[in-house]
């Protein structure tokens, strides 16, 4: 469904509301079958889609944009096949919509348990991942969620491609169609008449620079996840090895197309072997990355540019990595605590002791030791299939965008008999 003059947002808003529990109370098959028939539409409007996406890239060069967003704005068809992968793995994951078994503690009742439930409306803003309202829309699909999404104008094109695709599949499909409304990315309807009005929307989702989602952030009254990228920490301890540090490093920065983990920052203590530093640098600089240090180690390194204290807290989005000296791994867990994105750190590490130091310290979202934290959204979610992007630990919801964030639970409670009734 798309742009309607002749009803009012809340309304709109509303009617998603009954189409979310119209689609949950729909067969899992039901939602599967939507979901695959929108692969295949994919699939056979390919060619369309690239076409789409070549205006808007055309229509966008003119405003000479950052490198950064010309490859996050083009599609290709190996990012459709990685689209087209996360829909085929949402299919194939069970119905996230039915009463799970659980326990309470110290319970009187014989029987507990909770029944998963969707949030209701969702509200999608994006700028420059023309892909996202599919990513989203079938994930919300999926967990039996309505969506209502909005891109930029970098987008426009691509955007209204894809929400006809989804439009045409659900009006085929057996689920409410109202489950989906898209917004034009023209003044009709902005971001913060979305996000700024006493809506009953139920999670807001914005996706793109830091600047674009700090600006919906403060404009929003419903509840809101906040995605970040970049700015991801890595400590190298004494006894990690070099070759593992630039490895990690290298494989974090391969997004496709957004690095959302990307190591930006590495933190090395004063006993750090400043030759086999020296190699990470040279190995760095032939895969073109920039390098910055703190004062310690431009003193040392006088080829490295001097990070500015903001700089630490803040993602460069960029093939660049800045290090800094710390005294101790405790310090150095603090100063990750403090500045890091929160949301996927690391440790390069040969110590147990240090391994479980920084697992029991640290406050990111995800911890890697010794492996790489590369973002896939094909790897990244819950059950290990599937990603929308990443929040970090200060947000409500932590970790992976995926199935269970879009869900929330209801507990079902059953008695062990007539006279319970009076015993509460």
């Amino acid at each position: 469904m798309h742009d309607s003059q002749s009803l009012t947002l809340k309304a709109l808003v509303d009617q998603a509301q009954q189409a979310s529990t119209n689609l949950a109370q729909s067969s899992v098959q039901a939602r599967n079958l939507v979901l695959k028939d929108l692969a295949i539409a994919l699939l056979s409007h390919q060619d369309a889609i690239l076409e789409a996406n070549t205006l808007d890239l055309e229509t966008t060069r003119d405003l000479a944009v950052t490198d950064l967003v010309l490859q996050w704005l083009k599609l290709t068809p190996d990012r459709l096949a990685v689209v087209r992968q996360f829909i085929e793995q949402l299919v194939g994951l069970p119905d996230p919509l039915q009463v799970r078994s659980g326990t309470v503690a110290n319970s009187l009742y014989s029987l507990s348990g909770f029944r998963v439930m969707p949030l209701g409306v969702v509200c999608g803003l994006y700028e420059f991942l023309p892909e996202f309202p599919v990513l989203l829309a079938s994930l919300c699909l999926k967990t039996g969620n309505s969506l209502m999404v909005r891109g930029s104008a970098e987008t426009s094109n691509t955007h209204r491609l894809f929400s006809d695709l989804i439009a045409t599949v659900l009006s085929k499909g057996k689920v409410d169609q109202r489950c989906f409304f898209s917004f034009e990315s023209d003044r009709t309807v902005t971001p913060k008449d979305l996000v700024a009005q006493a809506l009953p929307i139920d999670l807001v989702i914005p996706y793109g620079r830091p600047s674009f989602i700090r600006d919906i952030a403060q404009q929003k009254t419903a509840p809101m996840l906040t995605p970040v990228m970049g700015n991801s920490y890595l400590f190298w301890s004494s006894t990690g090895s070099s070759d593992l540090v630039r490895s990690i490093i290298v494989d974090s920065h391969l997004g496709a197309p957004d690095a959302v983990n990307a190591i930006e920052k590495v933190i090395i203590t004063p006993n750090t072997n400043y030759s086999l530093l020296n190699v990470v640098f040279n190995h760095l600089r032939e895969k073109k990355f920039t390098l910055k240090g703190d004062e310690t180690l431009t003193a040392e390194f006088p080829d490295l540019a001097l990070a500015e204290p903001q700089e630490w807290s803040t993602p460069y989005l960029s093939k660049t990595v800045a290090f800094k000296v710390v005294n101790s791994v405790a310090e150095g867990i603090q100063w990750m605590n403090a500045h890091s994105s929160g949301h996927a750190n690391c440790m390069v590490t040969d110590s147990y002791r240090e391994s479980q130091q920084f697992t029991l310290g640290t406050t990111s979202a995800t911890a890697f030791i010794n492996a790489s934290p590369r973002f896939s959204r094909l790897v990244s979610g819950p059950y290990g299939t599937v990603a929308l992007g990443m929040v970090g630990n200060g947000s409500f919801n932590q970790g992976a965008i995926g199935v269970e964030t879009l869900l929330k639970r209801s507990h079902v409670i059953q008695g062990v008999g007539a006279n319970m009734a009076g015993q509460l």
